[in-house]
This record gives structure tokens, sequence and C-alpha cells, in this order.
């Protein structure tokens, strides 16, 4: 009878060992666009536990500072496009703590990898890029295994699991451990969680010090989403004409519009409770604002 009771404990942890899912192309989204918060000096004894069914906590993360916005660009909207010929993806980030420059990623995503090639900087076009590639993912990526490549050393994907954030409690998501000696002034470890639709939450670790920043929800072409309920505004008419009216609770923040493929067509810090905004195009559009830490995004329609 025992021998039966532990062959069949054996048996369970065994088919629970690798019931996890393989990481594939279609199963990974790395980077959608979504508005993400810093939270610098995160520690916690032991905050990114690896294994299969784990609950990873990170309901306590506070957002220091609101950083970039992060969307896809079509290939022929990049100034950096004929440099990087191979690229089928484009992730552009808008970075408010950096003179809130454009910095973008030219990446190839295929049924085999995902890696990227290099990047550019709007503000001055300048560019760089990686020989050989940097190889970010491979694809199938089964649970428990690594890849390496020339630039970070090693990738594990290493967790499986429930996933709760401030903006959210996300199941099936995958976390991987990166582990970086090439560059001894870099943030050597690094963790990231998630799903099949987005990024949700990296972790950098140099052995003293970690920083944490966890992701908002992508825009939807419907409905709206805060990190706090207590921020909200209102734009009208909606849908309108182009001449809008944003009214916030507070003179202070910062709100950026995206149009229909992710370009930037403004982006203004708030001067007054009461903003005129102008769209001279038809379309549909996405507005973000940011104030007290937090953000809330909503769908804006020129007819």
């Amino acid at each position: 009878m025992k021998k039966n009771c532990f062959t069949l404990i054996l048996s369970l942890i065994c088919v629970s060992a690798i019931a996890q899912p393989a990481i594939t192309d279609s199963s990974f989204n790395f980077n959608v666009r979504s508005t993400y918060f810093v939270s610098n000096g995160y520690v916690n004894p032991n905050p990114v536990p690896p294994g299969s069914n784990v609950i990873w906590d990170f309901s306590g993360l506070t957002a220091a500072t609101e950083d970039s916005v992060v969307f896809s660009l079509k290939t022929d909207a990049s100034d950096f496009a004929a440099y990087f010929p191979g690229a089928n993806e484009i992730i552009s980030e808008y970075t408010f703590n950096k003179n809130y420059q454009i910095i973008e990623r030219h990446n190839i995503k295929n049924r085999n990898e995902y890696v990227q090639l290099g990047g550019g900087y709007q503000s001055n076009g300048n560019f760089y890029k990686y020989t050989p590639a940097r190889k970010l993912m491979k694809f199938p990526f089964v649970f428990n295994t690594t890849f390496s490549d020339t630039i970070r050393t090693r990738v594990t994907y290493d967790g499986y699991g429930t996933l709760i954030l401030p903006v959210g409690t996300f199941t099936n998501v995958y976390r991987t451990h990166s582990y970086d000696s090439m560059n001894a002034f870099s943030k050597i470890h690094s963790y990231n969680w998630f799903d099949a639709d987005r990024r949700l939450l990296t972790i950098y670790d140099n052995g003293t010090f970690k920083d944490a920043t966890f992701y908002g929800m992508p825009a939807q072409s419907t409905g709206v989403h805060a990190i706090s309920k207590s921020l909200s505004f209102n734009i009208y008419p909606n849908p309108g004409n182009g001449n809008f009216t944003l009214n916030t609770p507070a003179a202070n923040g910062r709100y950026v519009i995206l149009n229909a493929v992710g370009q930037i067509v403004e982006s203004r810090e708030l001067e007054q409770e009461s903003t005129n905004i102008t769209l001279s195009l038809k379309g549909v559009y996405v507005l973000t604002l940011f104030a007290e830490g937090q953000f809330l995004t909503r769908k804006i329609v020129v007819e």
C-alpha cells in the first residue's frame, strides 16, 4: 500500500512538472501598447521564487514615477526602418523621465525566435545595431529549459502560475530569468512575467539593489482602464468633430494622444483643469492621462 501511494505521488509530481505549457510564438507578446510605472528600491527576501503553479504577490508595489508609454509602430512609420530591413516589428517607447525622448527597438519575430536587431533615438537621429542580433526568446521554449546567446548569456523559463499586481490578478503567467555576465556594470539578473497578451512585470537585481517595473493594461478599442479608481477625467463631445475639451480633477500631470497606428500626435503638460484639444484628421485615437502616480486611458473618436 505504501509503495502504491509513493508511486501515485511521484506520478502526480511528474505530471505537474511537465504540465506547464511551452512558450510559443503565438503565446508570446513581450511588448504591447501599455503604460508602465517604476517602483525603485523594491526589496523582498524572496520576490521571485521559481516553480510551477506559483502565486507571485506584488500587490503592494507602488508607482514611484510615471515612466513611459510603449506602443507598436508600422515599419513604414519609422525613420530608422532602412537600417533594419529585416525587422517585422518596431516597438516605440515614449520615455517621460529622459527628456520625453522616443526610443525605437527593431525586432524580428518568427516561429523559431524573437530577436532584437537594434534601435534608434528620434531625439537625435542616432541608431545602434546588435551584431549578432540579441536573442530575446526562442520558440518553443519548454518549462525548466535554458537558451544562451552572445549578449545575454542565459535565459531560463523557470516559473508558471498566477501574478498579483496593483492593476489586477493574472493567471497562466510565464516567468523567465535572464542572467547577464557580459557587462560588469549592468543589472545582472532580470526576471520577466508575461502572458499571451502582454508583458506584466520586470524585476532587475544586481545583488544589492532591486527595482521593479509593473505594466498597465494595453489600450483597448473600447472601455477605460485606470491604475486607481480615484483618477478620473472627462473629454467631450466624444465622438466629436475634432474639437474636444478635457476636464481633469487637478491642473498637474500630462496627457498623451496616440493615433490608430501608434504614433504620438500630441503630448502636453496640464496647466489648468480644462484643456482644449484639436485633432484635425478623422479616426480613432487613444488618450492617456498621467497624474498623481496614476493613469487612465480612454478612446477618442473624430467623425
